[in-house]
């Protein structure tokens, strides 16, 4: 199952999202092995008013899953509950298909696997594929449930709320849903999590992307400040202030753009990751001096960093400023610097040069740039085979007769 990342459109929060109050937690108590990790116990504090026998099922499917077991995980919850009447444990079910899933045919049937050493899904979705999945439909139960009387607890809307996010994301105008539908079940059962308590760090990340894609961002910027305390010292939380920096801007709000890439640079204090940020969103919204300052406070300060140079020149490519990425990289070669910066520059010079239908000229210029990558590489220390190897896929790509075009 591919995994994605993907701003959607839903409602405002009807809680002060930036009050910890808000969000009370169940006590921890009800979870007292020592054989769960910390993260472990914290994400079974929203299963605490469940029956105790469930408790003993859910401790046991997390440790499971902590593990990689993911089909040891549902197997123990399907031992506990096989008619699915239980709605804290179809919230645990939901969760490790969505999370655990090798493949899944339009999210109504999964297959699960229990990992070995060194093994991870990724790989055996590569290697294997699809297979053995079994039927298992959250939403339908989820009702079936309901016809019954049975109360949606807040941490079943969340998983439920996942479960259409994840349908929107990966199956748009092509799902037994219209994609307005599929939008309109996502917001209303993260509301209903949210009035609950029930939300994290992610789900609210989720929820304020809806709002985001919508009409109603000022909403969304408090679900954003609520999404980034909850992730807390985790690193995740660069892609809620990722969307904060970003909201903020489209609503001309500079002082709150400011404020969350005060944010990032509280949480990176020695990471470029902060200027990428302002690089990347003063080229989205053409501020073009800003953009220009930001590419030159990285360079100077982690010029060296092929990832870095290689974010300033995306920004730019993708938003269509193929020339003023070039001609900055050009600017910069020309003022000089060390022979790790010079070469990293010169070397995606060469690609930028190779991947843009070059003239003779061009061609010329970027054949040039990359011998004086390879000499400024090996002056700086060398690099290993791998990056010699890549350079080579460049030169021949400039030295390609389809590259020889005049213009």
């Amino acid at each position: 199952m591919k995994r994605y990342s993907v701003w959607i459109p839903a409602a405002l929060l009807s809680l002060s999202l930036c009050d910890p109050a808000a969000y009370p937690a169940p006590p921890s108590a009800a979870f007292p092995s020592t054989a769960l990790s910390p993260a472990s116990v914290e994400s079974l504090k929203l299963y605490a008013s469940a029956s105790k026998d469930c408790r003993v099922a859910l401790e046991k499917a997390e440790a499971l899953a902590s593990r990689g077991k993911w089909k040891s995980a549902f197997a123990a919850l399907d031992d506990f509950d096989k008619a699915n009447a239980d709605p804290y444990a179809l919230a645990m079910k939901t969760s490790l298909a969505l999370r655990g899933a090798v493949s899944s045919a339009a999210l109504r049937s999964f297959r699960l696997v229990d990992l070995e050493e060194s093994r991870d899904l990724k790989a055996i979705e590569r290697d294997e594929g699809a297979g053995d999945e079994f039927p298992f439909d959250p939403p339908a139960l989820a009702a079936a449930q309901a016809a019954k009387g049975v109360a949606a607890p807040g941490v079943l809307s969340r998983e439920l709320g996942n479960y259409f996010y994840e349908a929107a994301a990966r199956f748009s105008g092509a799902w037994t849903m219209s994609d307005q539908a599929i939008i309109a079940r996502a917001i209303g059962e993260y509301s209903a999590a949210d009035g609950a308590g029930a939300m994290d760090g992610e789900s609210l990340l989720r929820y304020a992307s809806l709002l985001v894609s919508g009409d109603k961002k000022i909403e969304a910027l408090r679900v954003i400040d609520a999404s980034i305390s909850a992730y807390g010292e985790s690193q995740d939380r660069i892609n809620a202030i990722v969307l904060g920096a970003r909201t903020a801007s489209r609503l001309g709000d500079a002082a709150k753009e400011e404020g969350y890439y005060s944010k990032a640079d509280e949480a990176f204090p020695k990471s470029p990751t902060p200027g990428i940020l302002r690089h990347m969103i003063a080229v989205e919204n053409g501020r073009k001096e800003a953009a220009q300052a930001a590419a030159e406070g990285l360079v100077a300060a982690y010029g060296s960093n092929p990832n870095v140079a290689r974010a300033i020149v995306s920004s730019w490519v993708a938003a269509g400023e193929r020339a003023t990425a070039r001609s900055f990289l050009e600017r910069r070669i020309a003022a000089g610097g060390g022979d790790a910066t010079l070469s990293t520059l010169n070397f995606y010079l060469a690609v930028l040069i190779a991947q843009g239908d070059p003239s003779a000229a061009d061609r010329a210029e970027g054949l040039a740039a990359l011998d004086a990558a390879a000499s400024q590489l090996k002056a700086a220390g060398g690099g290993d085979l791998e990056v010699y190897r890549i350079m080579d896929g460049v030169r021949a790509s400039l030295l390609s007769p389809s590259a020889d075009r005049a213009k």
